[in-house]
């Protein structure tokens, strides 16, 4: 599906829409979540791009880990430059949720920024407000200092942002609140991207730019050679010993790598 930023006519208000239904649906089915991981997992993946909607160098790599108690566990979400998600979750969830329940007590929430250096930029801060939806906002606006107005539906796996062009200029949305909220609700309403683009396009906002975003895993054969080559030749080749080779998996697609006592000779 689609991603749509839009600028107001006055050159005020940014809109950031995220679709990513589709992306979730196979990131889904590569993990066998059923619907209520689905839509836990699709609220900390439009959480994550909607955060990074901001950031364009084309080296960084935009991660978010969402961390609770059982049985909730951890879940990642990685967004890359080339507009391609992944993730996982590890969460158990046999039957709905309440976020201000289940989450907002006993979960932190970090976020990961690499761009390439030796040191990614890292942030964490405990879940406390009583929604993914205001806890991606009280975020935006005590990270990265971008009052915003965000809206998020798990079940479809879509969310929009929409914050002010400088930010002291943020009483210019709320003098207007009533008029945007309506604008806000037809484009959550929206049937297709189609109408989405026209509901903007008739509330005085131009389409700036509009793309995909996929499910993608960046996993090679070399990226795993790199964590054997941090584990060690005497433990790797422990393993070997022990089971014949080594297999590392994936988490994010799960696709698996076996190497044998001769693939490891070779690594050192």
């Amino acid at each position: 599906m689609a991603v749509v930023r839009a600028l107001s006519r006055d050159k005020k208000i940014r809109i950031y829409y995220a679709d990513i239904s589709d992306a979730v649906d196979e990131i889904s089915r590569i993990h066998s979540f059923n619907e209520y991981n689905k839509r836990f997992f699709s609220e900390a993946a439009v959480g994550t791009v909607l955060l990074s909607f901001d950031i364009k160098d084309e080296n960084t790599v935009f991660s978010s880990v969402l961390k609770c108690s059982e049985p909730f566990n951890n879940t990642v979400v990685v967004k890359d430059s080339l507009d391609s998600i992944k993730g996982y979750s590890s969460a158990l969830i046999e039957s709905d949720y309440e976020f201000k329940k289940d989450i907002k007590n006993n979960a932190v929430f970090s976020t990961i920024i690499d761009t390439g250096t030796k040191y990614p930029y890292v942030t964490e801060v405990p879940v406390c407000e009583d929604s993914m939806e205001a806890c991606i906002a009280d975020y935006f606006e005590q990270s990265q200092q971008q009052k915003s107005i965000v809206r998020m539906d798990s079940m479809s796996a879509r969310g929009i942002v929409l914050c002010p062009v400088l930010n002291s200029e943020f009483k210019y949305i709320e003098a207007q609140r009533e008029t945007l909220s309506i604008m806000l609700d037809g484009i959550m309403n929206a049937a297709s991207i189609y109408d989405v683009k026209s509901i903007l396009s008739n509330t005085d906002f131009d389409i700036t730019e509009e793309y995909e975003i996929k499910a993608q895993c960046t996993c090679t054969s070399e990226k795993m050679e790199s964590v054997i080559v941090s584990l060690g030749k005497k433990e790797a080749m422990e393993i070997v010993a022990e089971m014949g080779a080594l297999e590392i998996v994936c988490p994010y697609c799960l696709k698996k790598y076996k190497f044998d006592a001769a693939a490891i000779e070779a690594l050192f």
